[in-house]
């Protein structure tokens, strides 16, 4: 949901929404640092505004954690942090989720739909808050071998009231 009271929420949430249709839910190009080779780094910038999903991990772990942060100009004004883990085998049912909130502009804690079934698994997120400040859990469940392929919790908020 879009908070429609204020014309820069709405704005700068409408522009989340198309910057992320560019990243990870539809395999983005995510750069390497080359001091950091387990940090991944994705930016669009649309006018005014940039978004920055930085995510950090490696092979022998099974958890990331990363930021999102939009940028006015060159002045971060929200931010959501995200971490947790989930099965390889899953990644196409959360990029299926999360793309299907952000083509209907559906903020629902910045993730993916509050329920969606993808071939063998079912997506969850419950969410509390609005673009302002929030948090929430999204899982994903394996509905042949009933068990959890993953899960992040999340949380982010306006880093500046305008």
């Amino acid at each position: 949901m879009i908070v429609a009271e204020n014309p820069f929420i709405e704005k700068i949430t409408r522009f989340y929404f198309q910057a992320s249709l560019s990243g990870f839910v539809n395999n983005g190009v995510y750069s390497t640092d080359l001091e950091n080779p387990a940090r991944y780094t994705f930016r669009k910038t649309i006018d005014e505004f940039t978004l920055e999903d930085v995510f950090t991990t490696h092979e022998g772990s099974r958890y990331a954690a990363g930021q999102t942060t939009i940028f006015l100009d060159k002045t971060p004004v929200w931010v959501m942090q995200y971490g947790g883990h989930y099965l390889q085998a899953a990644i196409p049912c959360l990029q299926a989720a999360l793309r299907g909130a952000y083509v209907k502009n559906l903020f629902i804690g910045g993730r993916g739909l509050e329920l969606m079934i993808f071939g063998a698994y079912y997506y969850v997120n419950r969410a509390v808050g609005d673009f302002t400040e929030f948090k929430g859990r999204e899982e994903i469940f394996d509905i042949v071998n009933v068990q959890s392929a993953g899960y992040h919790t999340y949380q982010g908020w306006m880093l500046h009231t305008f």
